[in-house]
Formats: C-alpha cells, structure tokens, sequence
C-alpha cells in the first residue's frame, strides 16, 4: 500500500511531520478572522513549499500540502475550521479535562472506581458545592 497526504510524510520524517502539524494548529489558534487566516495560511504554504530536504521527503511533502489543501483549505464546506470562524467555541477540551483531573484527585475518588451512584454524589459535590471550604469524601 502506497502512503500519500500527511501518512507518507509521517513515515519518512517524523520531526517535519510533527512541526507541519504544528504549524496547522497555529494557523488555527491565531486566525482570528477570515482576513488573517487567509494570510496566515498564505505564509504557512510559503514556508512549507521552501523547506528543502532530501527528494524522498520532499515528494512527501508535497504531497501532505496538497492534501492539506485541498481537503482543509479549498474545500468550502470545511474550510472555517480556525478560531476566528467560530469565537465562542473552545479549541480543546482543557476544561473539560482539568475537571476531570479534580474529580480522579485524592480529593475526591482517588483514582478508584465507584459504583455509579457514589460517582453520581461526588460529581454532584463537585459541581454544585464550590461554597464547599473542602472537599467532601
């Protein structure tokens, strides 16, 4: 089976596919509009198209832009996905997972698994007594 897109260039060099993926991720986090997306993505592509390496990973590349391209760039029904496109949206989970930390704590369940009721009683706690001075076992 022939990799292309994003596949082959993981497979040929992990460091450049990692910091492609992070190029994309700040092109998301810091497009704050229509306007700076689109600029941001126009140097994203500058810099990409400039990287020089060996032929092997750089057909990789190539390959892994144009995919990017045309599946997240030129595709117009998935192309709002920066943050400016959607402000009030999260971007991750953090929240979510910073809860998630509190309620496995020592404080709380200790990282023991609970019956579903006592799961129930102290997500309940942890939601609903924040005027708590401790947390309840």
């Amino acid at each position: 089976m022939v990799k292309s897109g994003c596949g082959s260039l993981k497979s040929r060099s992990k460091k450049l596919y990692a910091a492609f993926l992070e190029d994309v991720e700040l092109v998301a986090r810091h497009s704050l509009d229509e306007e700076s997306h689109h600029a941001l993505l126009e140097l994203f592509f500058l810099k990409w198209e400039a990287v020089e390496t060996s032929l092997e990973v750089k057909t990789a590349l190539d390959s892994a832009l144009n995919y990017f391209r045309k599946n997240w760039v030129d595709d117009s029904s998935v192309c709002h996905w920066y943050q400016g496109s959607s402000p009030l949206q999260a971007m991750t989970n953090n929240g979510l997972e910073r809860h998630n930390a509190v309620i496995k704590s020592e404080s709380y369940c200790n990282g023991q698994k609970h019956a579903l009721n006592d799961l129930y009683h102290k997500v309940r706690i942890f939601y609903f007594c924040h005027e708590c001075s401790h947390f309840r076992r």
